[in-house]
């Protein structure tokens, strides 16, 4: 994998400062309530309820978290690196088992999450204009779809490790 080119778009209208920096500001309460999201998907491994791997989605979730905000502010897209770093969160459940469709639905219901606080967040402040929408809607969406091919690939990359590595042993 590699982070890739930034992602461009259209034109681009600048989240308020004042919604940037609330969401700044609740990164971490956004976050577990993304964690909490996930955990209510049926189908998690049973060792979701973990400690460690509840804190292991967290952080995932405020890795991606604080990066969506990061490109929401400056109205850059993603930076060189930032889909390993994301990515790598695939390869980690793909070795625990936890099956490709669920990782992305979790993704997926991420991002929704965060695109309601952004423009509950606009709304709240009364900053927001249409442009601004559809600017935010395209660069959640672009960065749904770039973090889920990131997910995907470093998953189905570990998977097939996996395999070779088990079959491996078995021909021993």
């Amino acid at each position: 994998m590699n982070g890739g080119p930034e992602r461009q778009s259209g034109p681009s209208a600048a989240l308020p400062a004042a919604v940037t920096a609330r969401l700044r500001a609740e990164i971490d309460p956004i976050a577990r309530q993304m964690t909490r999201r996930i955990g209510d998907l049926g189908g998690l491994p049973a060792d979701f309820r973990k400690v460690g791997y509840i804190r292991s989605i967290l952080s995932a979730c405020r890795d991606a978290l604080g990066t969506l905000v990061r490109m929401l502010e400056d109205g850059h897209g993603l930076r060189a690196g930032d889909l390993d770093h994301l990515g790598s969160m695939g390869a980690e459940q793909a070795a625990r088992g936890v099956p490709l469709e669920l990782l992305l639905a979790a993704y997926r219901l991420a991002a929704k999450v965060v695109w309601q606080e952004v423009i509950g967040e606009a709304m709240r402040q009364q900053e927001l204009d249409p442009t601004t929408v559809i600017s935010v809607t395209e660069r959640v969406l672009g960065y749904l779809d770039d973090i889920s091919g990131a997910v995907g690939a470093a998953y189905l990359e570990t998977r097939e490790r996996m395999v070779r590595d088990r079959d491996r042993t078995r021909d021993r």
